[in-house]
């Protein structure tokens, strides 16, 4: 496959005489989908995603097609040196030396049948109950190649198996990997703990608005840690004073236990060694000790806030940069053991509508669903009626909060249409978190 990415680069470089910089996604994936106890949904589908950057001295123009006919390419390059724009952050893509890694990459037949089977399953272990949820499997391949020479390649594959078990409350369980073969060896045991999440949800209870003790799974906390990356990591919310950690590089933002990092080359994240404006990539402390070492910087950014560059551009065009491979660092409990050392307090399995309310506090809110247990005397006791919290994850994350031992992978269900991107998550928790008020479901 890179050869053949490799040609249509090639192709593309003949077509233009000026300076041109493509990336090249191909994606072959069998993507199924299903609802009240049956699939609904199969998408089988192999496609290219090609993208094209034109520069002649400081301006350049981007243009994205899905077609790899030279004569229609040859076209959107004569329109798109009508729409050049300047910019002073725009560098050649020089050949460079790619840190050595190895893919995350398990090569297998897409086998309809098998995936079948997996939900049939699935919905078997669920039979008094309404099934729902997704199935991925499949491959990316990426070629980022320019006319200054810089070459670079990467492939992954992705499997990500999403259950939610329903009746009058509902569960989830989610579980992901580079390898088919883990979703064939774990559905089973996914669809289980699913399925007593379920059982214990419906004996439900309700609790008063108010402070609790409460522990975020791994799944819960990705959607908080999602809203800090985007929001206050990113370099161009850092150069213009909206991120709350403005000017704090070298400073401790949070508790000296929280330790995060970005690891674009550990194969357990879905690696990749480069980011799309050719710069090289390396795993890099991003929280140390609670202290803020780096922020997502890409070529513009870098500059602007004469900081080295983080290689967290993912797009030809965008200002916006992020961090694609986070992994905070687990403690030394299982989560078992954290629920057994809490004598009162609540297990959030899942939150949605999660929505930033106020940056500076980085005070975020957000509703609990699919699994909210009270936790009494070291026991799951109960399930809850939902709750919505309202949180300043300044003031949690530099609270004494217990981070479990186990670590999980978690990717977005719908990760096929993205860069390269997951989070390695323990559970956290966090004391006298905030919940505002509670709801009748």
């Amino acid at each position: 496959m890179e050869n053949e990415l490799i040609n249509i680069a090639e192709d593309i470089l003949k077509l233009s005489d000026t300076s041109v910089d493509i990336v090249i996604f191909y994606n072959h994936y069998l993507f199924r989908r299903y609802a009240n106890s049956f699939i609904h949904q199969s998408t089988l589908e192999k496609t290219y995603l090609i993208g094209v950057r034109l520069r002649y001295d400081n301006k350049f123009s981007v243009f994205w097609t899905n077609s790899r006919d030279k004569e229609h390419l040859s076209y959107l390059i004569k329109t798109a040196k009508k729409s050049l724009k300047e910019s002073n952050y725009i560098l050649p893509m020089t050949k460079k030396q790619i840190a050595d890694y190895e893919y995350a990459y398990d090569e297998y037949e897409i086998v309809s049948d098998t995936t079948s089977k997996i939900i049939k399953d699935i919905i078997y272990i669920g039979k008094d109950y309404r099934s729902f949820g997704n199935l991925y499997t499949g491959f990316q391949h990426i070629l980022l190649f320019s006319s200054d020479g810089f070459s670079a390649y990467n492939k992954v594959s992705i499997n990500n198996l999403t259950i939610n078990y329903m009746n009058k409350t509902s569960a989830w369980s989610q579980y992901s990997s580079y390898k088919f073969s883990d979703i064939l060896e774990n559905y089973e045991s996914i669809a289980k703990d699913c399925l007593e999440k379920l059982k214990l949800s419906e004996n439900i209870s309700e609790i008063e608005p108010g402070k609790y003790d409460v522990i975020l799974t791994s799944l819960a906390f990705s959607d908080i840690l999602e809203i800090i990356n985007y929001y206050a990591l990113s370099g161009i919310n850092y150069y213009e004073g909206l991120s709350p950690f403005s000017g704090k590089i070298g400073k401790r933002i949070f508790s000296e236990r929280f330790n995060l990092y970005d690891e674009p080359l550990n194969k357990g994240l879905l690696p990749i060694g480069f980011d799309l404006e050719g710069n090289i990539k390396a795993n890099i402390p991003v929280i140390e000790n609670g202290i803020l070492k780096n922020v997502a910087l890409n070529n513009k950014y870098a500059k602007l806030l004469n900081l080295e560059n983080t290689a967290c551009a993912f797009s030809f065009s965008s200002d916006f940069a992020i961090f694609s491979h986070l992994h905070l660092k687990g403690g030394n409990k299982p989560l078992k053991k954290i629920i057994e050392d809490t004598e009162r307090g609540v297990l959030v399995n899942r939150i949605w509508y999660v929505n930033l309310v106020e940056p500076t506090s980085l005070t975020i809110t957000g509703m609990t669903r699919d699994g909210l247990f009270l936790i009494e005397d070291g026991k799951l006791k109960s399930g809850l009626r939902n709750m919505r919290f309202n949180q300043s994850f300044i003031d949690a994350l530099n609270s004494e909060v217990e981070l479990s031992s186990d670590e999980k992978l978690i990717v977005n269900s719908n990760f096929y249409e993205f860069f390269p991107k997951g989070m390695i998550l323990p559970d956290i928790k966090i004391p006298n978190f905030y919940f505002i008020s509670k709801t009748e479901f």
